[in-house]
């Protein structure tokens, strides 16, 4: 094994981990970024609406990657009728996430953090002198050794010394398990297509409620005059069927989804929404971040607005402990 060494480590190139390592570094600390794939963004879990917020809080102006700027959305009941909401400002952008999330660690990188894909975390423990515990079951007060990150690139094992450890890992990520810190106990099931439809307006979103999409909603979000995503949520406390299920009959059931949605599909996505943040995100050495932490919003399980917040708050908050040497949990 060969070591290395940082003063904050960021587990996850997502949107959350892209800004915590950005802060970091911006705050002075030498900070690493580590994703397991190949290229951040990939794969997409997500339904790429974002409010037009989340782009101040990362920091970015709007690019060729914005498809559709959102004024309102329309609103429908399971009978077919429905509201309409909004106004003349842009409330939201319909973008290529994949983009979105490179820009976002293209900035980190910019402000210096160095960056290693397809680097997949393995281990977690602490170095006290030459001897490395693994695990941190036990909070041991002040902490008094580095964390040691163990890491796999390229086939290659490595050890990475760092004071914080920033896991930005997602709803599944071993970083918070390592830590005893544990897992979002509530997560609901999402599937998305891209098809054709027949938009009415590509700047309004539409928004389906009622007993076919149980515990959440469903949507048509627009990407050009002639496509959208639809896709819907599921809490499988309230049904024994799959989300793919639920979407399936949603299409072929739906008054508007058989007006206007089209045969097929050119993409589909699956991915989780975590309900209800985490009683306690810090551990010794350990920050936890983003969807991992359980950071989304409550009423529409958007996580980029709120896991931006966070993990803005978690680079400057890891920089600062790691440079002091301070790195306890509390």
């Amino acid at each position: 094994m060969t070591d290395i060494s940082y003063d904050v480590v960021v587990v996850g190139a997502g949107p959350a981990g892209s800004i915590a390592a950005r802060h970091a570094a911006m705050a002075g600390a030498r900070t690493l970024v580590i994703e397991e794939h190949a290229a951040s963004g990939s794969p997409v879990q997500c339904t790429g609406l974002v409010s037009s917020k989340t782009l101040d809080v990362c920091g970015i102006e709007p690019g060729a990657w914005v498809y559709q700027r959102i004024r309102g959305a329309h609103i429908f009941s399971p009978d077919g009728s429905s509201i309409s909401i909004g106004g003349e400002k842009v409330r939201a952008f319909v973008i290529d996430r994949r983009i979105f999330d490179r820009l976002l660690l293209q900035r980190a990188a910019e402000a210096g953090a160095d960056v290693m894909m397809k680097t997949k975390a393995v281990g977690l423990g602490l170095r006290s002198g030459l001897e490395l515990r693994p695990g941190l079951g036990k909070r041991q007060g002040r902490a008094m050794g580095k964390k040691v990150l163990e890491v796999i690139t390229n086939g290659k094992r490595y050890d990475i010394s760092t004071g914080v450890v920033i896991g930005a890992d997602g709803i599944q990520g071993s970083i918070a398990r390592w830590s005893a810190l544990g897992q979002v106990q509530k997560v609901l099931s999402g599937v998305q297509i891209e098809t054709a439809y027949d938009v009415e307006n590509t700047d309004h979103v539409e928004v389906f409620l009622g007993s076919e999409v149980p515990g959440f909603f469903a949507w048509a979000v627009p990407v050009s005059e002639n496509t959208a995503r639809v896709g819907l949520c599921v809490d499988h406390a309230r049904t024994h069927l799959s989300a793919y299920e639920h979407l399936k009959r949603f299409l072929h059931t739906n008054p508007r989804m058989k007006e206007r949605a089209g045969k097929g599909c050119s993409d589909m996505l699956v991915g989780c929404i975590p309900l209800g943040s985490q009683s306690r995100t810090v551990a010794d050495g350990v920050i936890i971040t983003g969807d991992a932490a359980g950071q989304v919003k409550p009423t529409s399980g958007g996580g980029v607005y709120m896991g931006a917040l966070c993990a803005k708050i978690a680079g400057e908050v890891a920089a600062k402990a790691a440079l002091s040497g301070d790195t306890s949990g509390g």
